[in-house]
Order: C-alpha cells, then sequence, then structure tokens
C-alpha cells in the first residue's frame, strides 16, 4: 500500500534535511551537505533557507555558475528579505573577481581538451592557472592530482589531493585518489626495504689473505750455506704444493659459488623490475582512462561555453532590472536570452523560474505602473509600459482601455482611437468597454 504523506510531513521531513546539510556543511562535509540540501529541495522547492546554502556551498568548492543559478531561482521564489539578493549584488560589484571565476572555468575545460589529446605539461600549466584563479576550484585540484599521479610524481599529486580534500572532506572522488596514493606509496616503501636487506657479498672476493699460506715450522738450529738453500727451497716447494691442492681449491669454489649467487639475485632483480613495469604501465592506463572519462564531462565545443557565458550573463542582467522595478528592460532583457544550444541544467532551471514569473506577473506590475503614470501625468512612460503590458496579456481589458487613454492624453489621436475600438470590440459589454466608449466619443 503506497505511503500518503501530508504537506505538514513533508515540510518537517525537508526541515530535516535541511538541518542535518547545515550541520555537515558547518564541518566541511561538502558533499553530504549537497545531497541532504538536494533531499530538501526535492520534498519542498520553496526552502529558499537550503536553497541559497546550496548556492553558498557551490561557491566554496569553486562551482561558480552551479552557486549563481540557486541563488536566482531563491530570489524568484522569495524577492525580498532574501540573503541571495545581497550575495548576487556583491559578485555584480565584484566584477573583475566574476570574470575571474568565468575565466577559471574556461581555462579548466581547455585543460579537460589538452589532457585528452595528450599534451599532459599544457594541461598541468593550464590547471595551475585555473587553482590560482580560483583557489577553490575542487574538482581542478582532483584532475591535477590525477595528472600529477599519471607522470608518477607523486609528492605533487599528494598535495594537490590534500588541497581538494581541506575543501571538501568526504568527496569520494578525492578519497579514491588520496587511497590509491597510500597503495603506491606502501608498494613503494615495501619494495625499498626489500632492496636494504639483500645481501652483499662482494666483499668475500677479500678474504685471501697470507694467514691462508702454510709457512713451515723450522726445528733445531739455523744451518748455514748450501744447507740452509735447499732447506728453504723444499720449505717453498712444500708451501706451494699445500697451497694448490687444499687452499686454492677452497677459493675457487667460494668465488663460483658467489658468482652464481650475484647471478641468481641479479635475475631476480630483473623480474623484480618487470613485474614494477608491468604495475606501472596498468597504473598509467587506469588514470589515463580516468582522464578520458573526466575529458567527456567537458562542454562539446567553445561555442557552447560561450554561448552559456552569455546567457548566463544576460539572465543576470534581467534580474539586476527586476530588483530595479524596470520591468520595461526586465521584460526586454528576458526576451533576448538566447537558450539555443545551452545544456547546463542550473541554468535552465533558472531561465525557466524567470519565465514563469514574466508570464504571471508581468502583466499586473506593468499594468499598475501605467496606471501610476497615467496619474502622474507622465503619459510617455505609461504608453511604454502599457504596451508592454497588452503584448503579453492581450486579453487584459484594463491594458486596452489604460493604453487608449494614455495615447489620448499625449495627443496621439490615432493610437487612442485604435486601442479604444480594441477594448470595444474584444471586451463587448463590460465595464471598460464602456469606459473606452465614452473616451472615444462615439
Amino acid at each position: 500500500m503506497a505511503i500518503r504523506w501530508t504537506k505538514k510531513e513533508l515540510t518537517q521531513l525537508s526541515n530535516v534535511f535541511y538541518n542535518s546539510g547545515l550541520e555537515k556543511a558547518q564541518i566541511r562535509d561538502m558533499s553530504g551537505a549537497i545531497a541532504d540540501l538536494k533531499n530538501c529541495l526535492q520534498l519542498n522547492k520553496n526552502h529558499t533557507d537550503a536553497r541559497n546554502l546550496l548556492g553558498l556551498i557551490y561557491y566554496e568548492t569553486g562551482e561558480m555558475t552551479d552557486a549563481l543559478a540557486e541563488w536566482v531561482i531563491s530570489t524568484n521564489y522569495q524577492a525580498r528579505s532574501n540573503p541571495a539578493v545581497h550575495y548576487i549584488n556583491k559578485l555584480q560589484e565584484r566584477r573583475e573577481f566574476l570574470d575571474e571565476m568565468v575565466m577559471a572555468s574556461e581555462k579548466f575545460n581547455q585543460a579537460l581538451h589538452l589532457l585528452r589529446e595528450g599534451a599532459d605539461d599544457l594541461g598541468v600549466l593550464l590547471l595551475k592557472k585555473v587553482v590560482e584563479l580560483n583557489p577553490h576550484f575542487v574538482r581542478a585540484w582532483q584532475l591535477l592530482c590525477l595528472v600529477y599521479m599519471k607522470k608518477t610524481q607523486y609528492a605533487k599529486s599528494e598535495k594537490a589531493i590534500k588541497k581538494a580534500m581541506a575543501l571538501d572532506r568526504t568527496n569520494t572522488v578525492s578519497l579514491r585518489y588520496y587511497n590509491e596514493l597510500k597503495r603506491i606509496a606502501h608498494a613503494r616503501k615495501k619494495k625499498h626495504l626489500e632492496d636494504l636487506t639483500t645481501d652483499d657479498d662482494m666483499s668475500r672476493y677479500d678474504t685471501i689473505s697470507a694467514d691462508d699460506v702454510i709457512i713451515p715450522t723450522y726445528h733445531g738450529d739455523v744451518l748455514g750455506g748450501w744447507r740452509t738453500v735447499v732447506n728453504l727451497l723444499a720449505g717453498i716447494a712444500i708451501g706451494l704444493t699445500c697451497f694448490y691442492f687444499l687452499v686454492l681449491p677452497t677459493k675457487l669454489k667460494q668465488i663460483t659459488d658467489d658468482y652464481n649467487s650475484q647471478l641468481v639475485e641479479a635475475n631476480r632483480s630483473d623480474n623484480s623490475q618487470e613485474a614494477q613495469v608491468r604495475g606501472l604501465t596498468s597504473q598509467v592506463e587506469e588514470l589515463t582512462s580516468r582522464v578520458e572519462e573526466l575529458t567527456g564531462q567537458a562542454q562539446s565545443s567553445e561555442a557552447s561555453k560561450n554561448a552559456l557565458t552569455t546567457a548566463y550573463a544576460t539572465l543576470l542582467h534581467a534580474f539586476k532590472l527586476q530588483l530595479a522595478g524596470d520591468y520595461g528592460g526586465y521584460l526586454d532583457t528576458f526576451s533576448s536570452i538566447d537558450v539555443t544550444g545551452v545544456t547546463d541544467e542550473s541554468f535552465l532551471s533558472a531561465y525557466e523560474a524567470m519565465k514563469t514569473d514574466v508570464t504571471t506577473n508581468a502583466a499586473p506590475k506593468l499594468l499598475q505602473l501605467g496606471v501610476d503614470a497615467i496619474n502622474a501625468g507622465d503619459y510617455a512612460t505609461a504608453v511604454t509600459n502599457l504596451e508592454l503590458c497588452v503584448k503579453y496579456e492581450p486579453n487584459s481589458p484594463d491594458g486596452w482601455v489604460n493604453l487608449g487613454i494614455a495615447y489620448k492624453r499625449q495627443g496621439d489621436s490615432a493610437n487612442a482611437i485604435r486601442c479604444l475600438t480594441e477594448c470595444i470590440d474584444r471586451f463587448p459589454g463590460t465595464g471598460q468597454a464602456a469606459t473606452a466608449q465614452a473616451e472615444r466619443g462615439y
């Protein structure tokens, strides 16, 4: 049986997710916080506090476009007393900083393209520039770590991934890279210890000394003359014989054994090096595959990146005009937004939210502005606002009659008759049609 939730229960559950996301954000568990806040918004899309916090987390992890999208959506749900308005205004004031963030995103995509093409050195240079422009860009630090791993520059790789983990402690990608670095470090340390414990038998070649030679021992008085010479030669002959039959074979066997031992050790070392090379080759292939996977996430072309940047700038300008009360400029700017080729979900969500506001609220606001301008005697402003009103809501009898009155007060009889007649023809029998009839005079 399906469970039916009441609106109150859904609101309470969304608040639970929001509080959990807030707690995780406070301890820099950004990935966990993002997941909780998305669950909160799925249950209650009007939860502006959750949306604002999600934007701040995106901002903190270097995802500037996602942050702006969340704040723009938030302001469409709550235009007044919303911190998101302050965040957007601050970014508008820091135009140079905003340009740097856009440039960082573009360079990140260029680095992905270069890495896909195999230009690792140029990719590293671009990624260094990216993290210099945006030190909080988690994905850039992760990619930099990955490239350094591929180049076997493990110290630099570890430094890069620690930067990413400092920004988001529980990011699964960062943790996976960090564990891989620990595994590589452990393997290298183990290999180093094996090398240190290998026997070095080269010193055994130096063990032949004078002590190994058997020196004959003489007894009795020392003889002189020829007997001395004969005895000396006999002693030398006996010593050489003993050396040849007793000492030399032992030394030759020892040297042969040492040579064979070293040959076996050299073969074993070669096999170990071959295994290590195969392991490193496998790691390089794995890392190369990961780089290609990341590059696949990049936008398909430079044109689409430029289109997204332009669309975001236009959307923010429209929002600024809306806050300033310039609904004419707001509608014109919104109408000029070109979403062709834009696939960014965050932008499209913000665009749809603003489109809903235009469809629902624009015409009544323009009508009120036009009536206020007529009462103030500012007929040019009244005509501008009321023309937009009937453009977006052609079935507004108040819009047509007041537009005809504004033209009449301005002295434009032709347009006044046109608008008043439109009101009479569209809405016969209504109070607005009667007013239009009286203003037209026939």
